[in-house]
Formats: C-alpha cells, structure tokens, sequence
C-alpha cells in the first residue's frame, strides 16, 4: 500500500510541477510597453493597474526636457513614451532620447544622438532579445540604439518620411514612409528589416496601389503576415518573411463608401484574436472591421462599418467592445466611442475638449469576471487632457472617474496617448514635459502567490513562493491556526481538511491581502479507494490528476482501477458542489 501512495505522490509531483510551471510563465507582474498600443497586435490592453481615482499631486511627477536647437517644440513628446524595467523613454525632433526613473521622474541621462528633425511622430520600439531601440526619424533616417549605454549601433536611410509606428516581432521591424509635401501620406513604400544587423529583409512599393503612402498608419503583426492600410484607401496584407503581397481590398468598393468621404487611413491597425478581426479608422470618418483569415487573406463577407467623425485613432477591443476616439460634434471637441463589436453599432459616446486624436489604452487590472475595465485616453488641444473612464459588460454608459490638466504654464497640446506600467500613466506633451500619474493605491503592492502542491495525505509539506511585486514585509495564514513573516515559508499541514491560504504584503505606501479560498486539500482519496474514509470529499487535484491518467488510460497505481470519462464527469459534479463522495 505505502509503495502504490509513493508511486501516487510521484505523479501528482510531476502533473503539479507542469501546472505550476505553466501558472507562473503566464504571470506578468510588471508590464512593459515597448511599442505603440503595447504589442504587436497594437492591442493597447494590458493588465497593469493604473490610477483609477484621481493621481496624487505629491506620488506623480512631471519632468521637462529642454531642447538644444532652435526649432520651435525642440523638446515635444509627440509620441506615446516607452517604458523597459525600471525605465520611461522618450525620442524628441531636437535629436534626443532621453531616459526617466519611472517612479521618482529623474532623468537617468539624455544623449543627443540624431539629426534634428522637424518631428517625431514615429512612436520608437524596443527588442528584448536585442536590448536595442528602433527610432523612426522624419528624415527617414531609423536609428538602432542601445538600451544600456545609449550608443547608436547602426543608422539606416531607410526610407522618406518615417512618420508610422516602428511594429517590432520575432525579430523583424516593419513601418511605412511617405513623401508628400500635403502631409497626406503619399508616394510611400513599407518596409521589413531585420533587427540583427539592419539589413533589408524588404521593401514594398505601392505603385499597385494608387502610390499610397504611410503617415501614422502602422501595421499589426499576426502570425506569418503584417497588414496595414494606406493612405489610398487600401488594406494589405504582406507575407512578413518577404514582403509579396497575400491579399488586398480596396476599402470604398468593399464596404460601399465614396473615396471622396472616405479619406486617407492615418490609423495604425488593430488585430483581436478574440474576434479575427481587424480594426482601423480613416480621415474621412468611419471605422472599420474586417475578418482577417490566418492564411493571410481576408473574409469580406464579416464586416462592419461605422461612422464616428474625423479619426486617426487606432481602435481597441475588449470583451466584445470597441473604443476609438474622433473628433468631437462641434469645432474644438473630441469624442471616445464605446461600440459594440458584433455590428459596430453605438453603445456610448463621451465627450472631450478637444480632439481624440490618439489611440485608447485599457488596464484590466480590475476585471475579475465583470468585464471591468479603465480606459485612458488624451485631448489634442492646447489645455491637453488626460481622461479615465470605467465600463463593463453590459453598460450602457461610461463612469468619468477623472481627468487631469497640467498646470497653465507646463501644459500644451498631447499628440499621442499614454502608456501604462506598474500603476503609472506616462504621456507627455508639445510644451516637452513627460508626466507621470500614480496614487497610493496604484503604488502598494501587487499581491500573488503560488505552491508547489496543492494537495496530498497529513504531513504534507507545502512550499509557498511569493510572486508579489514591490513587497517589503510578508504575513502568511495558511489556514491551519498557524503563520509565517517569511517571504517564501514551508509549511505542513498535519490535520486532513480543506484550507484557505492568505498573504498580506505591505510596502511604505500600503498593505493588500490575497486570499485563495480552499486552496489546501490534505486527504487521501484517490477515485474511489476502497481503503479512503467514507464520505470524503473530491479535490480539484485529483480530479486534473484523473484526467492525466485517463488520457494516458493508465491505471490507478493504488487501486489498479482505470478510470472512465463518465467517472471523471461525476467527479466534477461532486467538486463543484463540494458533497461527499460516495466510495
């Protein structure tokens, strides 16, 4: 019998150790935001936290970085700010890129490295695997620049006016230029390079395409191929190894709008895998939705249009919702749109004092199974403004939760939209000061924790590991009567039952507490042994230990009994509703 529990045990290690490994490579405490809207889906969705009542004056800083050339706005922070680690980073049209402490808003160092240019509305990237920035100047130059030293390790003429957001994947850069002198985006090529040494991966003309060119609009990278639109009205899709073209429709004839309302696309694309769609506005108005196939073509039979007002905006898609900003209904204003994402038909409209000209960012930090979430957003005017507003599924309207105007003599017009990471907003503004908001709920910590087992016969020796972010003191519960200041504490548990496990952690600027209810099981009960005590009940561990050994159709090394699905169904009924288990 002691010999069938051993072997017993041994599975249950090894099926535990697999879940736990998987538990914790999908964690992400502190999130980067290392290109335009986060990723390379352009998704602008993380789970970082973010102030969701109004930012403390005395946590949030603001920093100015002076300009070194006689330009007008030498100093503007016209893209959305970077953020690696520890770190806030920011390019400038002077020919600067500068590095900020993310929590205290010291400048870190500040190197002018480029050419001046008239400005920067390329939004840079960054490559772990390489630890190197991709800078996009407006005199087509890109710049390749390390993260540690700030040294410029290569500079491409790699185009004309690289005015797009630099998508970074597996080791690929692709952006757009333009050549025109209307600032409308024409006479434009895309481009792939390689991230290793720069070199041309390809280049892609868009003579086919009514010379179209590139001005804001960014491509999103999904699976073997990238897709974006140009300002000629038309959405691609590229092979990413090559640049050939896989497919391509031309936006007025496929959703049935006139060229002439229609305008330019100078929005980035968004890609959902939730929904396989992809979503972009255009100057003339309207944003769009489109099923995008992972063989690279496009399905023009689940499409969606809607009108709302001048745009550049790239959408956002969470929980069957799209947010996009626009203009506003009289001259001056701007709008957020709530859509719904089935038919892109109007949920709520919010209102602003000037232009949405950026593109939304979503934390859903706060969503435990409501779909809640905070959306943050700015207003391009002259008294730029930061918006924070709530929704979940089902509402019909938003919650403002807060907004927030810089000071008359530091504030000015906000081109782009923010970034989040570790419970701060950063955005910046043409007046060059980089802002940082926080409050001291966004700045406690962030709880969690992890075991190595979850269940197992008394005297079960249970390691626990803290992963919290920015903790400094520890209080375990471990349910039993007993506890622990240890950060990583073992315990044993020597008395059978169902246990609940919290941790309370604390840093100078609060305290939180996890609790994981029921999250010990100490028993012996593996399916129906004849030896278990009547009456027991079902745990979650041995019911995913059943699973293993039915998918393998392997006996129970203590009973000899080979489970079925149908017994396996009756376990989950029982474990569902926690009732004993008849043996």
């Amino acid at each position: 019998m002691q010999e069938k529990k051993k072997a017993y045990k041994l599975v249950m290690l090894f099926v535990g150790s697999i879940m736990i490994f998987s538990m914790v490579s999908g964690i992400v405490l502190a999130s980067d935001w290392a290109q335009f809207q986060k990723d390379a889906y352009n998704s602008g969705i993380t789970s970082d936290s973010a102030p969701i009542t109004a930012p403390n004056e005395s946590l949030s800083w603001d920093l100015r970085l002076s300009g070194s050339s006689g330009m007008v706005y030498t100093s503007a922070v016209n893209h959305v700010p970077l953020v690696v680690d520890d770190t806030v980073y920011v390019a400038d049209p002077g020919g600067n890129f500068s590095a900020v402490d993310k929590r205290a808003g010291i400048l870190k160092w500040r190197n002018k490295i480029m050419d001046p240019s008239s400005f920067q509305l390329g939004t840079p990237a960054y490559s772990e695997q390489t630890n190197t920035f991709f800078i996009p100047r407006g005199d087509g130059k890109l710049y390749f620049l390390n993260a540690t030293n700030s040294a410029v390790t290569r500079c491409l003429q790699a185009g004309s006016w690289l005015y797009t957001p630099v998508t970074y994947d597996a080791g690929r850069i692709f952006l757009g230029d333009t050549f025109d002198s209307t600032f409308q985006g024409h006479n434009g090529s895309f481009y792939g390079l390689y991230e290793i040494n720069g070199t041309d991966c390809w280049s892609s003309p868009l003579d086919p395409f009514d010379d179209g060119g590139f001005y804001w609009a960014g491509a999103a990278a999904v699976g073997d191929f990238v897709v974006v639109g140009t300002s000629s009205d038309y959405l691609i899709s590229l092979y990413k190894n090559n640049g050939e073209i896989r497919d391509f429709l031309y936006i007025p004839d496929v959703f049935g709008i006139k060229q002439a309302t229609m305008k330019e696309i100078k929005s980035s694309v968004a890609y959902s895998p939730d929904t396989g769609r992809v979503y972009f506005t255009s100057k003339g108005g309207y944003c769009f939705a489109v099923a995008f196939n992972l063989d690279g073509t496009f399905n023009y039979s689940d499409r969606d249009v809607a009108y709302v007002r001048e745009s550049t905006s790239t959408p956002s898609v969470y929980n069957g919702r799209v947010y996009v900003g626009s203009l506003g209904p009289s001259a001056g204003t701007g709008s957020l749109h709530c859509l719904d994402e089935s038919d892109l038909s109007a949920i709520w409209r919010f209102d602003t004092n000037g232009p949405v000209t950026a593109s939304p960012a979503i934390s859903t930090a706060y969503d435990d199974g409501d779909g809640e979430i905070y959306i943050y957003f700015t207003s391009n005017t002259n008294n730029g403004t930061v918006y924070c507003l709530r929704d979940y599924a089902g509402s019909t309207d938003y919650d403002l939760m807060w907004k927030f105007t810089a000071p008359e003599e530091k504030t000015e017009y906000v081109l782009q939209g923010v970034s989040i990471s570790d419970g701060y907003v950063f955005f910046g503004n043409d007046n060059g000061y980089l802002f940082g908001l926080t409050n001291e709920d966004c700045l406690s910590p962030i709880i969690d924790f992890t075991a190595n087992v979850n269940s197992g016969e008394p005297s079960l020796a249970v390691s626990f590991t803290d992963l919290s972010y920015d903790a400094h003191s520890w209080l375990w519960d471990f349910g039993d009567g007993n506890t622990s200041t240890e950060q990583n504490p073992v315990h044993i548990y020597e008395t059978e039952g169902t246990y609940s496990v919290s941790l309370a952690a604390g840093n100078e600027y609060g305290n939180k507490t996890l609790v994981k209810t029921d999250y010990i099981y100490v028993d012996w009960n593996p399916w129906n042994d004849p030896d278990s005590e009547d009456g027991a009940v079902i745990s979650l561990a041995e019911i995913r230990n059943a699973i293993v050994y039915w998918k393998f159709n392997a006996p129970c090394p203590e009973t000899g009994h080979v489970i079925t699905l149908g017994e396996i169904r009756n376990m989950i009924v029982y474990w569902k509703f926690s009732s004993p288990m008849t043996v």
